[in-house]
């Protein structure tokens, strides 16, 4: 309560005024100094929704919705979306209403709001959800539950019984789509090594290294309950490369991990997760955060069959089969963002999941087993039995 903290209210057309009294040049002790606008002229902030756009809903199109607007969702998920000529913005949804309008007016969305539930409305298809970790997987199961397609950024959830209550939900709605951004499984790099082995029928084997760096200890990530640690929130993404990689879903998990008497399991960000796979395969997975800068941050291999693959950073592809040899460089990093927004799309014109349920589960748990594997230090099986005991 700031109302003892106002001693002075000016209207905007005296605000010469206001600033006679910070300077001094009116002699009146002061503390705090309202500068008040007109009532029409000012944004009604009990309004459950702000009309940004006042134009028809064309029902032709998958009509989508946002729920967060930071960097990576205004720098890499919105502007591909926006060249699209089959999806209309129809709401998003911030914590701040400042920001929802800003976005809103950039990208031509219809209605701003700072209150989920207004994009779980009719007017909505699918739902995006681009905020914080913790908030990923209610955000979630409030889509399913209200019968709403949902794309959500990694990681889908923190916790086996946050993944637990998606799932149950998921059991009694079939028919609706859930995608989480594991969009490294559709970078170009990947996909050519995929169909480098696509003839190979024995079991791969996967190595994975990423340098992460590290990150200050006070971000948000690095909160147990509000970012999960990095192996929760990033490690995921290459687990789910894994699975991509050798096309099959995880059967169990391992961890270790550096001992550091600062660092808990959940917040350890120098692991190595071993992977066993249903086809046989296996994978290795080695994410550090105590590397040099001055080395590339993901590095790829794949082994089988009489072949082997490279994958240097998402900007090149290196083929080996028997004596040869084949480079193919991009000319820029590609880690796949684009075309899995497309896929994304296209699954729900289509009705055909991009990614599979299935899978999608799988990897987010395997990730959120690895954790435990670390703390227990046993390897677990990677099983949605688990999801059925009381806990």
């Amino acid at each position: 309560d700031v109302k003892t903290l106002i001693t002075h209210r000016f209207d905007i057309e005296q605000g010469a005024e206001a600033y006679q009294l910070i300077e001094g040049a009116k002699k009146e002790p002061y503390l705090g100094i309202i500068l008040q606008y007109e009532a029409e002229s000012a944004i009604a902030v009990d309004q459950e929704r702000i009309s940004i756009n006042a134009i028809p809903i064309d029902t032709a199109k998958v009509g989508l919705s946002l729920y967060g607007a930071g960097n990576y969702a205004t720098a890499s998920l919105l502007p591909p979306l926006n060249k699209r000529s089959d999806i209309e913005f129809r709401g998003i949804v911030t914590g701040s209403g400042r920001t929802a309008q800003n976005v809103a007016k950039e990208f031509g969305f219809v209605f701003c709001a700072t209150d989920y539930e207004e994009i779980l409305d009719s007017d909505t298809d699918a739902i995006m959800v681009t905020t914080r970790h913790d908030t990923h997987a209610i955000a979630v199961t409030k889509a399913i539950q209200a019968a709403k397609h949902v794309y959500v950024e990694k990681p889908l959830g923190l916790n086996v019984d946050e993944l637990k209550k998606i799932h149950m939900e998921k059991l009694v709605n079939q028919g609706i789509q859930v995608m989480v951004g594991f969009n490294r499984r559709f970078a170009p790099s990947t996909a050519v090594v995929v169909d480098h082995f696509q003839e190979v029928q024995s079991p791969l084997v996967v190595n994975i290294r990423i340098n992460s760096g590290a990150i200050p200890e006070d971000h948000w990530i690095q909160d147990p309950e509000i970012g999960g640690g990095r192996v929760i929130g990033e490690g995921c993404h290459f687990v789910d490369l894994a699975s991509a990689l050798v096309g099959s879903n995880p059967k169990t998990v391992s961890c270790i991990g550096t001992s550091k008497s600062h660092k808990s399991a959940l917040l350890n960000d120098n692991v190595i997760i071993n992977l066993s796979f249903r086809n046989g395969s296996i994978a290795n997975i080695v994410y550090t955060a105590d590397g040099s800068n001055a080395l590339q941050k993901e590095h790829i291999e794949v082994f089988g069959g009489g072949r082997s693959a490279v994958i240097n950073n998402f900007q090149e592809a290196i083929l080996y089969k028997g004596e040869n040899k084949e480079i193919k460089k991009l000319m820029a990093q590609d880690k796949g963002q684009k075309n899995m927004i497309d896929a994304w799309i296209k699954s729900l014109e289509t009705g055909i999941p991009c990614l599979s349920y299935d899978c999608l589960m799988a990897n987010s748990l395997a990730t959120v087993l690895a954790v435990e594997s670390l703390a227990l230090g046993v390897a677990i099986d990677v099983d949605f039995s688990i999801f059925n005991e009381n806990k």
